[in-house]
């Protein structure tokens, strides 16, 4: 019987696909031969042989198909999971901005609060502003915050 010799080929970034594709072509009965996949660096490379009756050429397309078909959705996968990856790093780097333009007393007004929270004292501490309002650490927003520090 006929063989075919095919080589597929993974970056090795996705070496954890090429492994997948190799356990998965090891179960297929029109695999005759399976080489040891080469890990180079760049790209990850699975050789195979198949057997080239008609009904296994049959078999070995499909396979082919759903290998590019599993390729293709986990390459969407991993852009979108890049896209988050990007999204996220774009609202962190806002929130830096915007904590980096608060005044040191604000984050350290934060942080006994924080502490005060975690302590379950934070009704027993209260704050005066410079206007006279008074709130507990249990009370305190932003806008109070900001109004505080405002006239200090």
């Amino acid at each position: 019987m006929p063989e075919v010799d095919l080589i597929l080929t993974v970056s090795a970034q996705h070496a954890a696909l090429a492994n997948e594709l190799e356990q998965r072509l090891a179960q297929q009965a029109s695999v005759q031969r399976l080489a040891p996949k080469t890990l180079m660096i760049e790209p990850v490379t699975l050789i195979l042989t198949l057997a080239a009756s008609a009904t296994s050429t049959a078999v070995a397309v499909a396979s082919l198909a759903k290998i590019r078909a599993e390729t293709a959705k986990f390459q969407a996968e991993t852009a979108k999971i890049q896209a988050e990856t990007v999204k996220i790093q774009i609202e962190n780097a806002k929130a830096q901005a915007e904590a980096s333009a608060l005044p040191p007393a604000y984050h350290l007004l934060r942080d006994i609060q924080a502490w005060l929270v975690a302590q379950g004292q934070a009704e027993h501490v209260r704050i005066t502003a410079p206007t006279g309002a008074t709130r507990s650490f249990a009370e305190v927003d932003d806008a109070f915050l900001a109004a505080l520090l405002a006239r200090a």
